[in-house]
């Protein structure tokens, strides 16, 4: 972790000295260059050598009205090293004294408190405002591309094992190669090929990442052959890498009715597979999870609800939604939610739309259950508005259904969010 540190480090304020001229050829500033600068900064800077250094008794400013005490913000790094560490092993702490990291890094500090200790939604506001512009000033490119480098920062965790968690991380590291190699190898080929990769193409690099990601998961060891953040990621991985597949009665080119339904099926399987390794965390740990596992459920929703619907000569829906109780998988996940949203635990207060953000992930899993099987039973009791009206959230708001888990099931593999096309997984 030292090394990435570092380099990131010296990456950070190489990039930051090029992009301002030599202290000599400054002059005053000028009213338009001020303003800039203001705006970007219009939240107090972190940096603690502008402002003193509170005692051991007092507390840390977060942003304006939003205060966390040193004695507070200890235990928030015991919980965050104790449950958030486990779901994210890219930031472990040497130090869980609040103070002295304050000294040192004040911003990675106020970042995990504000995670571990969410305030209201005014001071969300105001912060996640500041951390854009933060964020904006730093932040160079979209996507994080693999180097070399990777592979010696690999060897030296392994040697060195730091941390419990590192072997975790390099797990998590390598299995993100794969799923980069399924986006570089399909996203260009359909850019290429009439907006769909061609099958021989498709077939040779199916068997070859397929062969990869099984090695993988052979090669895992003991303690991390369960792991539900590596076992979430391979089943993303191979609905990745089956849903290029053409299928339905509109496109005038579709692959063979064997392998294509095949791959049908293939994908589908992947997203039981996706739901079975979510389902093997406790849901007393929703809280520490980050967002990535969330996308990929939203992932697993959106291929199975296609495969489901999809008319095909080559597809036998029957026997599909037979094995693959999409609504039960649904109220499953509804329920877990809920549970989590009744926890006693800071994280399970935040918000959305005036309402705990586990509340609304449950309410969301019901409206595409909802709309489901009223795709299956169109004809139903007129009485009956959940299936005419669109389901509004408390706010007044109408959800997103289907089309948002759309957007949001491209996002943990670095894509921009687009809506795919009706004739694709």
């Amino acid at each position: 972790m030292a090394i990435l540190s570092r380099d990131q480090e010296r990456t950070t304020h190489a990039g930051l000295l090029a992009e301002r001229p030599p202290l000599s050829s400054r002059g005053p500033a000028t009213p338009a260059t001020q303003a800039p600068l203001q705006d970007h900064f219009s939240v107090p800077s972190m940096h603690p050598l502008e402002t003193p250094l509170p005692p051991r008794s007092g507390s840390i400013s977060i942003v304006p009205g939003f205060r966390v005490s040193f004695n507070e913000a200890d235990k928030a790094l015991q919980e965050y090293a104790a449950d958030m560490v486990p779901q994210f092993p890219f930031v472990p702490l040497p130090c869980h004294n609040a103070y002295d990291m304050y000294k040192d890094k004040p911003l990675l500090l106020k970042t995990i408190l504000w995670v571990c200790r969410p305030p209201g939604p005014e001071e969300s506001a105001a912060y996640e405002d500041w951390f854009r512009q933060l964020y904006g000033l730093l932040s160079k490119r979209y996507k994080l591309e693999y180097t070399p480098h990777y592979d010696h920062c690999c060897w030296k965790l392994t040697q060195d094992q730091e941390y419990l968690t590192d072997s975790l991380l390099v797990h998590l590291i390598r299995i993100q190669q794969i799923a980069n190699k399924v986006n570089d190898a399909f996203w260009e080929m359909i850019e290429d090929a009439n907006d769909r990769p061609c099958w021989n193409l498709h077939s040779i690099t199916i068997a070859s990442i397929r062969k990869e990601l099984d090695k993988f998961l052979q090669e895992l060891p003991d303690h991390l052959k369960e792991n539900h953040l590596l076992q979430t990621h391979c089943a993303a991985i191979r609905i990745r890498l089956f849903e290029p597949i053409r299928y339905g009665n509109k496109s005038a080119m579709l692959e063979p009715t064997q392998l294509r339904c095949r791959t049908m099926w293939d994908c589908l399987e992947s997203t039981q597979g996706l739901h079975n390794a979510f389902r093997m965390v406790p849901v007393e740990c929703y809280p520490s999870l980050t967002f990535i596992p969330v996308l990929q459920l939203a992932l697993a929703i959106i291929k199975a609800s296609r495969l489901l619907l999809v008319a095909d000569p080559a597809w036998d829906l029957d026997t599909a939604r037979t094995l693959y109780d999409f609504p039960e998988n649904l109220r499953r996940l509804s329920k877990c939610f809920e549970a989590a949203s009744s926890l006693a635990r800071p994280r399970c207060g935040i918000l959305v739309h005036g309402r705990p953000v586990f509340s609304q992930y449950a309410e969301a899993y019901r409206d595409i259950e909802s709309r489901y099987l009223y795709s299956l039973h169109p004809v139903v009791d007129p009485s009956d508005s959940t299936f005419k009206e669109p389901v509004t959230a408390q706010s007044g708001e109408q959800h997103e259904g289907l089309d948002f888990w759309n957007l949001m099931s491209d996002l943990p593999y670095g894509l921009t969010p687009c809506v795919p096309s009706q004739d694709g997984l």
